[in-house]
């Protein structure tokens, strides 16, 4: 929920960006969750952190929400979204329950994914157009269809939509938040609206908008297209099947954050 991370991302490299959201903040929670695996070994410190991690993830997914709505500059946008992202994962662990640890882990491992992808599309959408701003980005589809269908394919991944697995890890945090209680669920997923609400009419704009006049039709070069795609077919093929061996790490890793002893 901090403010270093918008202004990090708006200044950083593209490549830095992708691993700021997909490394650094991934590592940021693995630290978070390997504390929690000791501490939940004492079940009344394991309550009260379960506690804190939901407030504190609530309200990170509700400050991210006005800055998502009123967002002039695209890294910036993308940096609060992983601020929301952030929140979710936090809830996750706060449960503290096998469902919602599972689906702290698995957000954590497709957000890092997904976020590397929608920034590398941003940084060609910023290189075509020249600018950050937001309301300057218009018509990609038109002059860019290429990028443009790129660019809504990892939006609509990153926002939770299906068939990526980026759904089912929402879906599964959702459901241990629910199973925990209904108004931490209900709360999350009016956030999560806004939050939706927001990236969506964003895109909207800049995929489907007038293009300026003038405005150079060159599509993103071909050599930019198999990491960004690689991704977001990762994406697509976990949130239909989830291959065994990794259902498998996921479980195994939620037993050990919460409480449990692998040998």
């Amino acid at each position: 929920m901090h403010t270093w991370l918008p202004d990090a991302h708006s200044q950083a490299p593209t490549p830095v960006s992708g691993l700021l959201s997909g490394a650094l903040l991934s590592c940021a929670m693995y630290a978070i969750a390997r504390n929690l695996a000791v501490v939940n070994l004492a079940p009344d410190a394991g309550r009260t952190a379960g506690q804190l991690l939901t407030g504190f993830g609530l309200f990170s997914i509700g400050i991210a929400v006005p800055f998502l709505i009123l967002q002039h500059d695209i890294k910036r946008l993308l940096a609060y979204s992983s601020v929301e992202n952030m929140g979710l994962i936090a809830l996750g662990f706060g449960t503290g329950s096998p469902l919602g640890l599972y689906g702290a882990l698995l957000h954590l491992l497709n957000h890092a994914i997904g976020k590397s992808a929608l920034f590398f599309v941003a940084g060609v959408l910023i290189q075509k157009f020249h600018t950050k701003q937001i309301l300057r980005i218009r018509g990609m589809i038109e002059t860019a269809p290429v990028l443009g269908g790129l660019f809504i394919t990892a939006v609509l991944a990153v926002a939770g939509m299906p068939p990526f697995s980026l759904f089912l890890s929402k879906l599964t945090i959702v459901q241990a938040l629910f199973a925990d209680g209904w108004l931490a669920g209900l709360l999350t997923l009016l956030l999560l609206g806004g939050v939706f609400a927001g990236v969506i009419y964003y895109m909207l704009g800049m995929a489907f908008g007038a293009p300026a006049p003038g405005m150079e039709k060159r599509d993103i070069s071909p050599a930019m297209l198999p990491s960004i795609l690689l991704l977001l077919l990762l994406l697509a093929a976990t949130g239909i099947w989830l291959p065994d061996w990794l259902d498998g790490l996921i479980r195994a890793a939620a037993s050990i954050v919460a409480g449990g002893i692998q040998q």
